[in-house]
Protein backbone atom coordinates (compact mmCIF):
# COMPACT_ATOMS: atom_id res chain seq x y z
CA UNK A 1 0.00 0.00 0.00
CA UNK A 2 1.09 3.74 -0.53
CA UNK A 3 1.58 5.91 2.64
CA UNK A 4 2.87 9.82 2.71
CA UNK A 5 5.83 9.80 4.70
CA UNK A 6 7.13 6.52 7.12
CA UNK A 7 8.49 6.67 10.48
CA UNK A 8 10.05 3.97 12.37
CA UNK A 9 7.93 4.90 15.69
CA UNK A 10 4.64 4.83 13.64
CA UNK A 11 4.39 0.44 13.79
CA UNK A 12 1.98 0.34 16.28
CA UNK A 13 -0.44 -2.44 17.97
CA UNK A 14 -4.39 -1.80 18.05
CA UNK A 15 -5.84 -1.94 21.20
CA UNK A 16 -6.27 -4.79 22.78
CA UNK A 17 -3.62 -6.47 20.76
CA UNK A 18 -0.68 -7.86 22.39
CA UNK A 19 2.65 -7.12 20.39
CA UNK A 20 3.94 -10.06 19.00
CA UNK A 21 7.35 -10.74 20.39
CA UNK A 22 7.88 -13.24 17.26
CA UNK A 23 7.42 -10.43 14.58
CA UNK A 24 9.47 -7.32 13.94
CA UNK A 25 9.52 -5.17 11.30
CA UNK A 26 12.74 -3.27 9.05
CA UNK A 27 12.60 -0.36 7.77
CA UNK A 28 11.24 1.07 4.67
CA UNK A 29 12.52 1.24 1.49
CA UNK A 30 11.24 3.62 -1.06
CA UNK A 31 10.55 7.17 -1.77
CA UNK A 32 7.79 9.56 -1.87
CA UNK A 33 4.46 7.65 -1.98
CA UNK A 34 5.43 4.18 -2.43
CA UNK A 35 7.67 2.39 0.33
CA UNK A 36 7.76 -1.39 0.85
CA UNK A 37 8.00 -2.94 4.41
CA UNK A 38 10.02 -5.83 5.48
CA UNK A 39 8.78 -8.06 8.44
CA UNK A 40 10.66 -11.06 9.92
CA UNK A 41 9.72 -14.18 11.86
CA UNK A 42 11.56 -14.94 14.90
CA UNK A 43 11.07 -18.88 15.62
CA UNK A 44 13.08 -19.54 18.21
CA UNK A 45 10.96 -21.17 20.88
CA UNK A 46 7.69 -21.13 18.59
CA UNK A 47 5.63 -24.71 18.79
CA UNK A 48 3.97 -25.83 15.69
CA UNK A 49 0.79 -24.11 15.10
CA UNK A 50 -0.44 -20.86 13.28
CA UNK A 51 0.01 -17.56 14.97
CA UNK A 52 -1.91 -14.30 13.96
CA UNK A 53 -1.06 -10.53 14.65
CA UNK A 54 -2.38 -7.49 13.47
CA UNK A 55 -0.30 -4.10 12.95
CA UNK A 56 -0.11 -0.82 12.50
CA UNK A 57 1.65 1.29 10.06
CA UNK A 58 1.32 5.23 9.99
CA UNK A 59 0.35 7.51 7.23
CA UNK A 60 1.67 10.37 7.81
CA UNK A 61 1.89 14.18 6.43
CA UNK A 62 4.31 15.51 4.96
CA UNK A 63 5.38 17.59 8.81
CA UNK A 64 5.42 13.50 9.87
CA UNK A 65 2.57 13.73 11.95
CA UNK A 66 0.29 10.86 11.95
CA UNK A 67 -3.22 10.71 9.72
CA UNK A 68 -4.29 7.07 10.01
CA UNK A 69 -2.62 3.88 10.96
CA UNK A 70 -3.24 0.98 8.05
CA UNK A 71 -3.41 -2.50 9.72
CA UNK A 72 -2.20 -5.39 8.35
CA UNK A 73 -2.93 -8.38 9.48
CA UNK A 74 0.26 -11.18 9.59
CA UNK A 75 -0.14 -14.83 9.52
CA UNK A 76 2.68 -17.39 10.01
CA UNK A 77 2.22 -21.41 9.96
CA UNK A 78 4.67 -23.44 11.26
CA UNK A 79 3.64 -27.03 9.81
CA UNK A 80 4.21 -30.61 11.33
CA UNK A 81 3.78 -33.62 9.49
CA UNK A 82 3.37 -37.38 10.17
CA UNK A 83 3.02 -40.20 8.11
CA UNK A 84 1.61 -43.70 9.48
CA UNK A 85 2.74 -46.51 8.78
CA UNK A 86 6.77 -45.04 9.52
CA UNK A 87 7.73 -48.07 7.65
CA UNK A 88 6.14 -50.75 4.97
CA UNK A 89 6.64 -53.74 4.11
CA UNK A 90 5.63 -56.09 1.61
CA UNK A 91 6.37 -59.76 1.89
CA UNK A 92 5.14 -62.40 -0.52
CA UNK A 93 6.55 -65.39 -2.60
CA UNK A 94 7.40 -65.30 -6.48
CA UNK A 95 3.85 -66.25 -7.53
CA UNK A 96 2.28 -64.02 -6.15
CA UNK A 97 1.45 -60.36 -6.56
CA UNK A 98 1.52 -58.10 -3.02
CA UNK A 99 -1.20 -56.53 -1.80
CA UNK A 100 -1.44 -53.01 -1.75
CA UNK A 101 -0.78 -50.94 1.40
CA UNK A 102 -2.00 -47.58 2.99
CA UNK A 103 0.06 -44.80 4.23
CA UNK A 104 -1.88 -42.24 5.97
CA UNK A 105 -0.59 -38.24 5.82
CA UNK A 106 -1.63 -35.84 8.87
CA UNK A 107 -0.70 -32.42 8.98
CA UNK A 108 -1.79 -29.48 11.90
CA UNK A 109 -2.20 -27.48 9.10
CA UNK A 110 -5.24 -29.03 6.79
CA UNK A 111 -5.38 -26.91 3.97
CA UNK A 112 -1.88 -26.92 2.67
CA UNK A 113 -0.34 -29.00 -0.47
CA UNK A 114 1.36 -32.21 -1.05
CA UNK A 115 3.89 -33.88 -3.06
CA UNK A 116 5.72 -37.29 -3.15
CA UNK A 117 8.86 -38.86 -4.83
CA UNK A 118 10.43 -42.34 -5.05
CA UNK A 119 14.14 -43.28 -4.80
CA UNK A 120 15.19 -46.73 -4.91
CA UNK A 121 18.11 -47.91 -2.91
CA UNK A 122 18.56 -51.05 -3.92
CA UNK A 123 17.39 -53.71 -6.31
CA UNK A 124 15.97 -53.51 -9.62
CA UNK A 125 13.65 -50.04 -9.82
CA UNK A 126 10.42 -49.69 -11.19
CA UNK A 127 8.22 -51.65 -8.93
CA UNK A 128 6.45 -49.30 -6.49
CA UNK A 129 3.77 -46.31 -7.30
CA UNK A 130 1.63 -44.50 -5.23
CA UNK A 131 -1.80 -43.43 -5.66
CA UNK A 132 -2.37 -40.52 -5.76
CA UNK A 133 1.08 -38.78 -6.11
CA UNK A 134 0.04 -35.56 -5.21
CA UNK A 135 -3.25 -33.46 -3.59
CA UNK A 136 -4.19 -30.39 -2.21
CA UNK A 137 -5.47 -30.75 1.35
CA UNK A 138 -4.18 -33.39 4.38
CA UNK A 139 -5.48 -35.49 6.36
CA UNK A 140 -4.75 -37.78 2.74
CA UNK A 141 -4.29 -41.45 2.26
CA UNK A 142 -1.81 -43.02 -0.21
CA UNK A 143 -2.35 -46.41 -1.57
CA UNK A 144 1.15 -48.09 -2.24
CA UNK A 145 1.00 -50.80 -5.27
CA UNK A 146 4.36 -53.03 -5.48
CA UNK A 147 5.14 -55.02 -8.87
CA UNK A 148 5.64 -59.06 -9.14
CA UNK A 149 9.31 -59.19 -9.16
CA UNK A 150 11.82 -61.98 -9.36
CA UNK A 151 13.17 -63.47 -5.77
CA UNK A 152 15.07 -60.93 -3.78
CA UNK A 153 15.06 -57.88 -1.43
CA UNK A 154 13.90 -54.08 -2.92
CA UNK A 155 13.93 -51.06 -0.81
CA UNK A 156 12.90 -47.66 -1.38
CA UNK A 157 12.23 -44.19 -0.06
CA UNK A 158 9.06 -42.22 -0.11
CA UNK A 159 9.27 -38.91 0.30
CA UNK A 160 6.51 -36.68 1.07
CA UNK A 161 6.37 -33.39 0.76
CA UNK A 162 4.00 -30.99 2.87
CA UNK A 163 4.70 -27.38 2.21
CA UNK A 164 8.71 -27.29 2.25
CA UNK A 165 8.26 -30.06 5.37
CA UNK A 166 9.93 -33.45 4.02
CA UNK A 167 8.85 -36.97 5.75
CA UNK A 168 10.06 -39.80 4.58
CA UNK A 169 9.33 -43.69 4.61
CA UNK A 170 10.87 -46.43 3.76
CA UNK A 171 9.49 -49.28 1.39
CA UNK A 172 10.74 -52.64 1.77
CA UNK A 173 9.44 -55.37 -0.78
CA UNK A 174 10.68 -59.07 0.03
CA UNK A 175 9.91 -62.05 -2.85
CA UNK A 176 10.33 -65.69 -1.59
CA UNK A 177 10.43 -68.46 -3.36
CA UNK A 178 7.03 -70.53 -2.23
CA UNK A 179 7.80 -73.32 -0.18
CA UNK A 180 6.44 -75.52 3.10
CA UNK A 181 8.35 -74.40 6.46
CA UNK A 182 5.98 -75.74 9.10
CA UNK A 183 4.40 -79.13 8.96
CA UNK A 184 2.56 -80.23 12.45
CA UNK A 185 2.36 -82.94 13.08
CA UNK A 186 5.32 -84.19 11.81
CA UNK A 187 5.01 -87.78 12.32
CA UNK A 188 1.07 -89.09 11.45
CA UNK A 189 -0.32 -92.40 12.94
CA UNK A 190 -1.78 -94.67 11.08
CA UNK A 191 -5.58 -95.02 10.84
CA UNK A 192 -5.88 -92.39 13.52
CA UNK A 193 -7.93 -88.92 12.28
CA UNK A 194 -6.43 -85.68 13.19
CA UNK A 195 -5.81 -81.90 11.74
CA UNK A 196 -2.29 -81.42 10.01
CA UNK A 197 -1.36 -77.98 10.15
CA UNK A 198 0.78 -76.65 6.98
CA UNK A 199 2.35 -73.38 6.98
CA UNK A 200 4.35 -71.35 4.26
CA UNK A 201 4.12 -68.89 1.61
CA UNK A 202 3.59 -69.46 -2.15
Amino acid sequence: FEVGRFREETMAYPPGVTPASWLSVSPPTGSGNSWTFQFSVNTTGLSPGTYTTTVGLGIARADSSIIAYEYVQITYSIVTVSAYPVAINFNVSSVATPAPQNLMLTSNIGSVGWTSSISYTSGTPGWLNLSPESGSTVPANITMNASSMPLGVYRADVSIDVGGIVTTVPVTLTVNDPRVNFVSPYVAITNVGGDVIVRGHG
